[in-house]
């Protein structure tokens, strides 16, 4: 899967064939054809690790902090993996019934910890809107500067996102 998640963001989904596979990791075709019979399969299971769930366990009931918390995760996943390649990679795949939707299942799983606090704040009290157009108003900008204008997503630039966001939206 490491092979295949580096071909498909390196080279694009052109790349993800049980041949060139083979040729990278030295797995028999029959193996890979047996796990994987089409690209879209190898794309599922790479997306079901790069969205594996990130449970917060760690929240505290207040509300900014647990924003600051969630919207962690997503930054963490910035630095620490190839999202925007990944992103784009999904976008390239030729097939129209494959790639929105998984661009759009990539995308909500990265958001989704963020998504489940503000649905909680929402629930409380403590913030007013819809969950969803909350969550984009949130997160939209971050996914911004990252996956299309390639800027980094610092500390800085969250904690004043998530001030405005509570400053807009908060009780």
């Amino acid at each position: 899967m490491q092979a295949a998640f580096r071909l498909l963001c390196d080279e694009g989904p052109a790349a993800l064939t049980p041949v060139r596979i083979h040729q990278e990791t030295g797995v028999a075709r029959t193996t890979i054809y047996r796990h994987w019979p089409s690209a879209e399969h190898i794309v599922d299971d790479i997306m079901i690790r790069a969205i594996a769930r990130v449970e917060l366990d760690e929240l505290t009931g207040d509300l900014a902090e647990d924003l600051a918390t969630a919207v962690g995760t997503l930054t963490f996943r910035f630095e620490n993996r190839p999202v925007a390649a990944f992103y784009r990679a999904t976008l390239a795949l030729d097939d129209p019934a494959i790639s929105p939707t998984k661009s759009q299942t990539y995308i909500g799983g990265l958001i989704e910890p963020v998504r489940d606090v503000i649905t909680s704040g929402v629930a409380a009290g403590q913030l007013r809107g819809d969950v969803d157009q909350l969550t984009a108003s949130l997160c939209g900008p971050l996914l911004l500067d990252h996956l299309l204008l390639g800027r980094p997503v610092d500390a800085q630039a969250v904690s004043d996102r998530i001030d405005r966001f509570l400053a807009n939206h908060g009780h």
